[in-house]
């Protein structure tokens, strides 16, 4: 069954498999990162509204659970800031009374400056806010917000709701890109602003897909050296784990559903559904022949995505 607004499960990094919950447009944000797989931001805002129908996830969501395969998490995540959509809370709240799975929300941070976003947010089991930067001028750099986002007021925000909401699990992402946010007075600030804030966890990261801009990644080395220099609370994020088992026929729409958000190499794509490696790569080629998917390399690995995204 093809969906709008749900895809996957994913194979996530920190969450296993995922289903994700897309409640933006392609590509609704607050935030135009450099690193960001989706691609640019085309529409650059923080005004709040229903941006997809609400009833229209809930039915997506009652249809998958007809017939659902494995899964670990519930995710709101990908093309843009999902906090933007102010119909998240009642979805989540839906989400909370049928579906027995934890809850996640991964955020570029930008929206918890406001506190009735915070409530909404803390309907979620797991919070895994972005922290790329922590000074004004690199947070410009990697982030490109909109005008008037400060990362003062948003270090304020995530420390604001890890004291509001202690029983809701926060995993603070950083995100390393190569000579912009990985200066010693940066790392300086930044273990400052993990210090104030007391996240649960830090989750160090690089880019590891095909970016929105020509930058590089960051070596696994040097996220280890942060991890040491930050302190305990910090893991170095790892492989992605999950497999989930689908029947023959559905192997093609999986695909597609799987890399319509971001791009996956054949390996990752073969572990996340549970087929040959083989079965994988023909029906990629068969893909890319009838112009569905597309292959991007990036540092030396294919990764491919769907071609339509709007």
């Amino acid at each position: 069954m093809k969906f709008k607004y749900l895809f996957g499960p994913v194979p996530s990094r920190r969450l296993g498999l995922s289903l994700g919950v897309d409640l933006v447009p392609y590509k609704v944000c607050s935030f135009d990162c450099v690193y960001c797989e989706c691609g640019r931001t085309t529409r650059h805002t923080i005004e709040r509204k229903e941006y997809v129908p609400s009833s229209e996830v809930l039915e997506e969501l009652k249809l998958f659970m007809e017939n659902p395969v494995p899964f670990q998490y519930v995710t709101f995540s990908g093309y843009g800031e999902p906090l933007l959509n102010s119909a998240f809370g009642g979805i989540a709240s839906w989400i909370k009374d049928n579906i027995e799975r934890p809850l996640a929300l991964l955020t570029n941070s930008s929206l918890l400056v406001y506190p009735e976003v915070r409530r909404e947010a803390s309907l979620c089991d797991v919070v895994l806010p972005s922290l790329d930067a922590a000074t004004q001028s690199v947070f410009k750099r990697i982030n490109r917000p909109c005008c008037g986002i400060s990362v003062k007021d948003i270090v304020e925000a995530l420390r604001c709701f890890k004291r509001e909401y202690p029983k809701v699990k926060m995993a603070l992402e950083i995100l390393f890109v190569k000579g912009i946010n990985d200066g010693d007075g940066e790392l300086k600030a930044l273990k400052d602003a993990v210090e104030y804030i007391e996240p649960d966890e830090v989750h160090l990261n690089t880019v590891d897909r095909p970016p929105a801009d020509d930058v590089e990644p960051v070596s696994r080395d040097f996220l280890r050296e942060v991890a040491a220099f930050i302190g305990g609370r910090c893991v170095v994020v790892g492989e992605a784990q999950g497999r989930a088992v689908l029947e023959e026929e559905r192997l093609k729409e999986a695909v597609l559903s799987v890399v319509k958000r971001r791009p996956l190499r054949v390996e990752d794509m073969s572990r996340l559904l549970g087929s040959d490696i083989r079965l994988i790569s023909k029906l990629i080629a068969l893909l890319e022949k009838e112009g569905l998917l597309v292959c991007e390399v990036f540092e030396g690995q294919r990764f491919y995505r769907a071609v339509e995204v709007r």
